[in-house]
């Protein structure tokens, strides 16, 4: 009786540990972008993790657009104010310049 309680733990160790392989190809590797479409092939929790992992890459990539959008206005404003240091055409020149470099926002 003990010896056939412990090949059904074995049996059942290496079921689950061929389970478990399966669904550790799944698994995300560290630094992964991913996307949701691509967390759409998951089960489970490996789902569920791979889409907070793909909204986190997308607030990050949000973020990142918005911070250089405001660096990139930031330089505009400054170079216009420089403008701020001629008089009549010399400033009109200046900003039309600033203009062409950086274009409207």
């Amino acid at each position: 009786m003990k010896k056939s309680a412990a090949n059904l733990r074995v049996a059942a160790l290496a079921i689950g540990l061929l389970a478990g392989a399966s669904g550790m190809a799944q698994a995300l590797a560290p630094g992964e972008l991913v996307t949701t479409k691509a967390c759409n092939a998951r089960v489970g929790n490996a789902k569920a993790i791979c889409l907070k992992a793909a909204k986190a890459n997308q607030q990050t990539a949000q973020l990142h657009n918005n911070a250089a959008a405001e660096k990139l206005e930031t330089k505009h404003l400054l170079e216009n104010d420089k403008c701020d240091a001629f008089a009549f055409d010399a400033k009109d020149n200046c900003q039309a310049q600033v203009e062409a470099s950086f274009g409207k926002f």
